[in-house]
């Protein structure tokens, strides 16, 4: 076999490993990076967290989801009481700021409480444009 075809050769089994690993690792890479974080796609975000991060062994489980659910709730509350104070507080705030702002300022301002709102309601950042 010449030189040549051993090149060609090499490079086509190269390019056809790298189109092979391509293949099996585009779905899961994909599917990891469009989804939610985690708790957000949980009915139970905050107890489905902690009992990831606890990792409880097979003999605590029954005992950690008890407690957990026992204060979900709590946080439920809260979480829901803590944003309807900030979008209080944030309405308040663009009220006072709009007789001085610039529409360019109102703008930019106007986009980032957007941004914010849109993180918050699908738990995950999404990327304010420039």
């Amino acid at each position: 076999m010449s030189t040549r075809s051993q090149t060609t050769l090499i490079v086509v089994a190269t390019l056809a490993i790298g189109i092979l690993i391509g293949l099996f690792l585009a779905g899961p890479v994909l599917h990891r990076q469009l989804r939610p974080p985690f708790p957000a796609r949980h009915p139970d975000g905050f107890a489905f967290a902690v009992e990831m991060l606890i990792d409880p062994e097979p003999d605590q489980v029954d005992a950690v989801r008890r407690i957990l659910s026992d204060h979900s709730d709590r946080f439920s509350d809260i979480s829901s009481e803590y944003r309807s104070e900030i979008s209080v507080v944030m309405d308040s705030l663009m009220r006072d700021l709009d007789p001085i702002l610039t529409d360019e300022q109102k703008a930019r301002l106007d986009e980032r409480h957007d941004h914010l709102r849109r993180m918050r309601d699908h738990g995950k950042p999404h990327r304010p444009r420039k």
